[in-house]
């Protein structure tokens, strides 16, 4: 692990969480663990992209060093935010499972018990059925949720800037309220909520708002549109800030 002190929580902090992680792994009799998942991705390294069409997953060995397998060009996100100093990235024409599957045999865990989050949105039963064809040799178990069980309990740090988000997200819903008026678009009206979560200091959340606006209003997860309101339009919109990808949730 490479200590640093630039990332959203100290270096401390991911020691602890990558120690419990282990301990959980060490009660399942897992030797290594393949994560997949990009919030607990981050939760473990710090790792932050919007890229994550791309396969990525994050090897926790029981007693080695933790390695990441990523497209070549999000290598730079592992570098620049995390603790991670083994990378084995692949091409956009290549293979990132083949990579996965030869960066566990490089690593000494061809033949042992490996578990994976086969409930993963981000690891496609494709993709896992090539795994499981390919590394013939190690014994492939389901572990999904093992890092949730660490999420569950919020430490001081996190719910320090979940209350920062919870404060941006209310400029935000405040903004917005002063933004109402007749003839004023949905599109002004999500401009302003955005303007006030990030001038508070939120930053890029998860989504951005959702803005609906008269007959609208009752659509679920619309997006804002630039047409002009009437007067009496009732207003719906749903907001939440984040502080370096933490939400007040």
């Amino acid at each position: 692990m490479r200590q640093r002190d630039d990332m959203t929580f100290p270096f401390e902090e991911y020691q602890r969480r990558l120690d419990e992680l282990r301990r959980r792994i060490e009660q399942r009799h897992l030797d290594a663990v393949v994560i997949s998942d990009p919030e607990n991705i981050m939760y473990l390294t710090d790792y932050q992209t919007t890229g994550y069409s791309f396969f990525q997953a994050l090897v926790i060995p029981l007693t080695d060093e933790p390695f990441m397998i990523t497209r070549a060009m999000e290598e730079s996100n592992i570098i620049a935010r995390t603790w991670v100093e083994r990378t084995r990235p692949y091409p956009d024409t290549g293979d990132a499972i083949q990579m996965l599957v030869d960066a566990l045999k490089e690593f000494g865990l061809a033949n042992k018990r490996i578990g994976y989050e086969r409930n993963s949105y981000f690891f496609p039963a494709y993709q896992q059925d090539k795994i499981h064809t390919t590394l013939t040799g190690a014994k492939l178990m389901d572990c999904f949720g093992i890092v949730e069980q660490g999420r569950i309990r919020k430490s001081p740090l996190e719910i320090e800037l979940m209350r920062k988000a919870a404060a941006a997200t209310e400029a935000g819903m405040l903004a917005g309220i002063d933004a109402c008026e007749a003839g004023v678009s949905e599109n002004d009206i999500g401009a302003a909520i955005s303007a006030g979560m990030f001038r508070a200091g939120g930053e890029p959340p998860a989504v951005m708002p959702y803005v609906t606006s008269g007959p609208r209003s009752m659509i679920g997860h619309a997006t804002w549109r630039a047409v002009p309101s009437k007067p009496a339009n009732m207003y719906f919109w749903k907001s939440a800030a984040a502080t370096a990808a933490i939400t007040p949730r």
